[in-house]
């Protein structure tokens, strides 16, 4: 299936990377905002599947003494948490200086 797909998508690449190099403020107002944007929503959404999954665990833990959770396992949460949401943070400022 990468067979047809690549040369195409290389093609692509290639005359997006000309019209940028061509006109800079297309950098700005096309791909950095829509890869922003995009970015965001993608962050957020895995931001609050993780966040779910996190208070999942707490709770399965404490109020359903559900004993295959360790504490590792929390913690691990936790720690998957913690990425998207720096991510979301990260590409919240960029929103905020992309707006004019």
């Amino acid at each position: 299936m990468l067979i047809p797909v690549l040369p195409i998508f290389f093609f692509a690449i290639k005359r997006l990377n000309k019209a940028l190099r061509e006109n800079l403020a297309t950098i700005d107002d096309v791909y950095f905002k829509k890869s922003v944007r995009f970015n965001l929503i993608f962050s957020v959404l895995m931001a609050c599947i993780l966040a779910i999954n996190f208070i999942y665990n707490i709770l399965a833990r404490t109020i359903l003494n559900n004993q295959d959770v360790t504490h590792g396992a929390i913690l691990d949460s936790l720690t998957l948490f913690l990425i998207p949401a720096g991510l979301v943070y990260l590409f919240w400022h960029y929103q905020k200086q992309t707006k004019r």
